[in-house]
C-alpha cells in the first residue's frame, strides 16, 4: 500500500511536467506556423502594393503623355482642383474648389464652333454628377480596370449621382431653363 501511494505521488509530480512540455511544444509549433503564415501574407501584401504603385505610375505617365499631344500645360486633378478632359482631349474643364474658379478651354480653329462648345460644356458642367464624372475619367477607369483584373481583393464601389457644382452655384435644384 505504501509503495502504491508513493508511486501515485511520484506520478503526480512527474506527470504534470511531462504534460506541460508536450503542451509547450505544441504551442511553440502553433506559434511558428502562425508566424510563417503571417510572414507569407505580409510578403504577398507588400508585393501587391508594389504592383499597385507600378500600375498607378504607368497609367499616370501614359495619360500625361496623351494630354501632352494637345496641351502644353498638362493639368491633372489633385485634392483641390478637378480637371476633366473630353474623350478626344480637345476640351478641358478645370474647377478649383479652393478659389471657386472654373476654367473651360477648347482646342478648335473655328472660333464660332469653339464658342458653342464652351457654352455647352459650361451648362453640362453645372449639372454634372459624381457618377458621370467618374465615367468620363479616363485615368481612373484605366487604373480600375487593371487593378480589378490583377488583384482579387480590389472591389468596386457604387458612386452616387450627387451633383458636383449645382449646390455651389444654385440654392435650389435648377431647371434646364435656369441653367441656360
Amino acid at each position: 500500500m505504501r509503495l502504491l501511494t508513493l508511486l501515485f505521488i511520484l506520478t503526480l509530480f512527474v506527470e504534470p511536467s511531462f504534460c506541460e512540455s508536450t503542451t509547450l511544444s505544441q504551442f511553440e509549433k502553433f506559434k511558428q506556423k502562425e508566424r510563417r503564415e503571417f510572414l507569407a501574407y505580409k510578403k504577398r501584401q507588400e508585393e501587391e502594393f508594389e504592383s499597385y504603385k507600378k500600375i498607378l505610375s504607368e497609367e499616370f505617365k501614359r495619360y500625361k503623355d496623351e494630354i501632352a499631344k494637345f496641351w502644353e500645360d498638362r493639368k491633372t486633378t489633385d485634392k483641390k482642383v478637378w480637371v476633366e478632359y473630353s474623350s478626344d482631349l480637345k476640351m478641358r474643364r478645370v474647377v478649383n474648389f479652393e478659389t471657386g474658379e472654373v476654367e473651360i478651354s477648347v482646342i478648335d480653329n473655328n472660333t464660332k464652333e469653339a464658342s458653342k462648345k464652351l457654352t455647352k460644356s459650361l451648362k453640362d458642367l453645372l449639372v454634372e454628377d459624381k457618377q458621370t464624372a467618374y465615367k468620363r475619367d479616363t485615368l481612373s477607369n484605366r487604373i480600375e480596370k487593371r487593378l480589378t483584373t490583377s488583384f482579387s481583393t480590389v472591389k468596386r464601389s457604387d458612386i452616387k449621382r450627387e451633383k458636383i457644382l449645382t449646390p455651389i452655384f444654385f440654392k435650389e435644384k435648377p431647371t434646364p431653363k435656369r441653367v441656360e
